[in-house]
This record gives C-alpha cells, sequence and structure tokens, in this order.
C-alpha cells in the first residue's frame, strides 16, 4: 500500500512539475514579449503633430509644430548608448535645419478648415506630411539630398514680413495671405506691421 502510494504521489508530484514547467515557461515568453514591445515603444516612439486654423480666419501657424518636428526628431538620438538601442527599433534619426531661422515661424493663409495632423515614428515623415499640404501655396522647399540632414527653406509663396512686438523687431513668414490678412495675423500676435 505505501508503495501504491508513493507511486501515486510521484505521478502527482510529476504532474505538477510539468503544469508548473509550461506555466513557467508561457510567463517568461509573455514577459519576453512585454518587455520587447516595451523597448520598441520606448526607443521608437509614435509623435503626433496637429495645426488647425484659428476660428473663422482660417491662418494656420505651424511655428509650433516645426519647432516640435524639430525637438522630435533629437529624442534617442544622441549618438550614445539611448542611438544605438533605437537603431535596433528603426529609430530614424534627423537633423533639421531651417534656412533661414524664420522659416521655422510660418502663418499659412489656407482656404481649407480642417485641421492638418499626422501621427508618426519618423519626423522626416511628418515634415514631408507639412510640407506637402501646404504644396499648392508653394510654401516650402524640402532638401533631402544629405541624409541624416534634412533643409526647409522658403518656397516662392513664402514672403518674410517684418513684424514689431512691444518695440522689438521680429522676422515672421506668410504663405498665401493678403496684406490685410498678414495685417490681421500681427494684430492676433500682438504685433504691428513694420514699415
Amino acid at each position: 500500500m505505501a508503495t501504491a502510494l508513493g507511486k501515486l504521489f510521484e505521478k502527482v508530484g510529476d504532474k505538477l512539475g510539468e503544469i508548473t514547467a509550461g506555466k513557467v515557461i508561457a510567463a517568461m515568453g509573455a514577459a519576453t514579449t512585454a518587455a520587447g514591445l516595451w523597448v520598441w515603444h520606448h526607443v521608437n516612439p509614435e509623435f503626433s503633430y496637429k495645426a488647425a486654423p484659428s476660428g473663422a480666419s482660417q491662418r494656420v501657424s505651424l511655428a509650433q509644430v516645426l519647432s516640435q518636428l524639430d525637438r522630435d526628431s533629437q529624442v534617442y538620438c544622441t549618438g550614445g548608448w539611448d542611438q544605438r538601442i533605437a537603431n535596433a527599433a528603426w529609430r530614424s534619426c534627423w537633423q533639421i535645419e531651417y534656412a533661414p531661422v524664420d522659416t521655422l515661424r510660418t502663418t499659412v493663409c489656407t482656404r481649407d478648415p480642417r485641421a492638418a495632423d499626422i501621427a508618426t515614428t519618423d519626423q522626416r515623415v511628418g515634415l514631408r506630411f507639412f510640407v506637402e499640404r501646404y504644396a499648392p501655396l508653394q510654401c516650402f522647399a524640402l532638401d533631402e539630398t544629405r541624409p541624416p540632414r534634412l533643409k526647409l527653406t522658403p518656397g516662392a509663396g513664402s514672403h518674410a514680413v517684418a513684424l514689431r512686438f512691444a518695440g522689438q523687431p521680429s522676422t515672421e513668414r506668410f504663405c498665401g495671405c493678403s496684406d490685410t490678412e498678414i495685417a490681421e495675423a500681427a494684430t492676433a500676435m500682438g504685433a504691428t506691421v513694420a514699415p
């Protein structure tokens, strides 16, 4: 009887061992998958960019979007271990140049009331989206001939306008805007058009 009972306990122990080993392996697989997904999304995050017309004027200021694209292009792109890990997750690192710098401060007068928005892990894709979105107005030209450098310059439809903010001069860019729309935009920004 003791031997039969011993064999029964042995079989029960073996079965529990099989079940436990299976669960441990499944748990390890799930943990590895979760860790891999966390690393993937952590070092190759998705960024959202949105530029919406302001009210009835349908003016779109791209300064915040272009600045955010520039800042996000440097996330996990410092040249250290973070970039090496990000490269394994296919993270693209870009160096965006705005030439001249006032290209960064562009306001577009659009007749399209829809917001321009995109979610992407690649800032070049985001930059292309906004360049192409306003292509009919010829607001920008994007030079992609020297990767990882991207150079955004004013297009034929972009005009530099001298403004004064509380007596301080500043150059802003306007695209697709009439003189009246530029004056209205300057007033909305708290500035005046410099003579």
